[in-house]
């Protein structure tokens, strides 16, 4: 008796992936090459009508994978893989470690991270508000409840545009000030700066 079995149905992979699979292959084939510029992410978003989330996603990805780089104020770059970039050419003159130069210690330099540590020290390197201003006992509470409901989530990296129960949140509390926004229009950044580069990007 010959038994039937079910072929299972393998999911598609999301778009943004699909995405840096074929710019991928264009990377391979020769069709892009080392130094040239890659479409900016408001023209494939154009072009394949993409939301900028996903654009941005299978951008990040591509870096991930080391195939591009980006170059402040100029876009995205294919950039030379690790094997390439490392590579040693045939008759390359060896290092020779007798004239390495031996680098000092810098005492200033421990000076400045000794007094991070000093409470008293006002720090002005970054733009933050004291600990005793924010509500830390009820945000310990929070982030306790949060970590004992999140389960094996937390050892897991969210998506490159953040996490999506955040951005339903963003996108609902700025409907609430007169703000109508898709939460996939929605970007995470890790900090103010990163958040400054993709806007300039963007335009």
């Amino acid at each position: 008796m010959i038994a039937r079995t079910e072929q299972i149905p393998v999911p598609e992979a999301p778009l943004y992936r699909r995405l840096a699979d074929e710019l991928t292959r264009s990377i391979e084939s020769g069709a892009l090459r080392v130094g040239d510029r890659v479409p900016s992410i408001r023209s494939i978003c154009r072009t394949r009508r993409l939301s900028f989330s996903t654009a941005l996603q299978a951008y990040a990805e591509l870096e991930s994978r080391g195939w591009i780089e980006a170059r402040p104020r100029s876009g995205y770059f294919v950039r030379a893989r690790w094997q390439e970039a490392t590579s040693v050419p045939d008759g390359a003159p060896t290092p020779d470690p007798e004239k390495a130069l031996e680098i000092e210690k810098l005492d200033a330099f421990d000076a400045l991270l000794e007094a991070r540590r000093d409470p008293a020290m006002l720090q002005l390197g970054a733009a933050t508000a004291g600990p005793e201003l924010y509500p830390y006992e009820r945000l310990n509470r929070i982030m306790a409840s949060v970590s004992r409901s999140a389960g094996s989530r937390l050892m897991h990296y969210e998506s490159a545009s953040g996490s999506p129960e955040l951005r339903a949140e963003i996108a609902r509390r700025a409907l609430a000030s007169g703000v109508r926004v898709d939460p996939d229009e929605i970007v995470v950044t890790v900090g103010c700066m990163e958040a400054l580069q993709l806007s300039l990007r963007a335009v």
